[in-house]
């Protein structure tokens, strides 16, 4: 099961490593000092606002991402950050 909760300052360096294996901080730097800051007032979304400004800088202009049904949890923290389920769209897999 996992577990969601808000970021704090204890986990400044876990977002800094998984900013930079998923390469978030090319081109701008990963500032452990400035996101430990940020975590001190952070009104539970600065980790999901700061990689969208950087995607945005980067010149991407829309985010999608799969959530399970079941997970309720999941969907409304998505909402909250004003994401719109797209109905239409089917989600496909396929193991090999």
């Amino acid at each position: 099961m996992v577990v969601y909760r808000k970021a704090t300052s204890a986990d400044t360096d876990a977002i800094c490593g998984l900013w930079s294996a998923a390469g978030v901080g090319a081109g701008h730097g990963v500032d452990s000092a400035e996101i430990a800051e940020r975590l001190k007032n952070d009104d539970g979304f600065f980790v999901v606002e700061e990689v969208e400004r950087r995607f945005l800088d980067a010149g991407v202009t829309q985010l999608r991402l799969a959530v399970w049904d079941e997970n309720g949890a999941a969907l409304s923290f998505w909402r909250e950050l004003a994401y719109v389920e797209l109905p239409e769209i089917r989600y496909f897999s396929k193991e090999l």
